[in-house]
């Protein structure tokens, strides 16, 4: 729902017992494409404040128009759906909520404020994505990415297999698979395998006659397929539970060479424990370019799986 409503797109995201992880892409420019009214319905569904109908996740089109003739109002909440510090706000401030009642304590439930590394090249966010997606994997609490339970790879995986499901049932029972559509929610059949998954979809580049992206057309994050990406998740997640001695596939190894990306490196960072330090994640003509935009001399690189400069 944040991401629907947020000037936001999730690339990835993996939730665990203790914390959880999130590969957000902002948007500011489509703030800009909002009406106000539209900012309004927006944010009320965020944030209902005490009226009567708080209960309801649709704000009444009075309260909508009210808030919406507010310019100077619209014009700061316009800026706040496009913060990444308020749509981690909106889902950190409920979760707070809950699990302290749960718990029938008061006071702080997040131990700080959330570490913000910027991603700044195609490289750099392949890793992150891969980093997040195998969370679960790296922690002992699943073997497979397809077992892996509140990640983004998961989703993917099964909004992919219903494509390819619903593809040979059209094939071999045509009228059977229209009746399935008929029932589904999104109430249409899907053109690709990332069709019909709330998350950013992964092809920046489209086949022809698919949807420009997954949700009201978003553009991808990833200059790959959406299989090249899983390839990648479940061949690094082999390689961190061992199941691969060591070896790195030739497959695995292309992928990373194309991106620039040190494949000793990777295998550590990958292994390695999942907390990620450091400003920015990319190459060092990334970060010399980020340096410059921030006025320092230097920014570290979070994660180190690129190639040395």
């Amino acid at each position: 729902m944040l991401a629907e409503t947020f000037a936001v797109d999730i690339a990835a995201y993996a939730v665990l017992s203790n914390h959880l992880h999130i590969v957000v892409r902002t948007m500011p420019g489509r703030v800009q494409q909002w009406s106000d009214r539209e900012v309004a319905a927006r944010w009320l569904r965020v944030f209902p404040g005490h009226r009567a109908e708080a209960h309801d996740a649709t704000p009444s089109n009075e309260v909508i128009d009210r808030l919406a003739a507010d310019s100077n109002r619209i014009a700061v909440l316009r800026a706040r759906l496009a913060s990444l510090s308020w749509f981690m706000k909106s889902l950190k401030e409920p979760l707070a909520h809950i699990a302290n009642a749960e718990d029938g304590v008061t006071g702080h439930f997040w131990e700080g404020r959330f570490r913000s590394p910027r991603v700044l090249d195609l490289a750099g966010l392949l890793g992150t994505m891969v980093y997040t997606d195998l969370n679960l994997i790296r922690a002992g609490l699943a073997r497979t990415p397809e077992q892996s339970e509140y990640t983004s790879v998961r989703d993917r995986i099964h909004v992919r297999q219903r494509y390819f499901k619903l593809a040979g049932l059209r094939a071999r029972a045509p009228r059977r698979a229209e009746r399935l559509l008929r029932t589904d929610a999104s109430d249409r059949s899907p053109a690709h395998p990332e069709d019909g998954i709330w998350l950013a979809p992964i092809e920046s580049e489209r086949g022809e006659g698919a949807s420009a992206g997954a949700v009201d057309g978003l553009p991808g994050v990833l200059e790959m397929t959406l299989d090249e990406y899983l390839m990648v998740v479940d061949m690094t997640g082999r390689i961190v539970r061992g199941e691969r001695a060591g070896a790195v596939p030739s497959e695995l190894a292309s992928i990373l060479a194309r991106l620039e990306v040190d494949v000793e490196r990777w295998v550590t960072v990958m292994s390695g424990l999942p907390r990620v330090f450091g400003t920015v994640v990319g190459g060092a003509v990334s970060r010399a370019a980020e340096a410059a935009r921030r006025g320092v001399r230097w920014v570290c690189d979070a994660m180190q799986i690129h190639c040395p400069a």
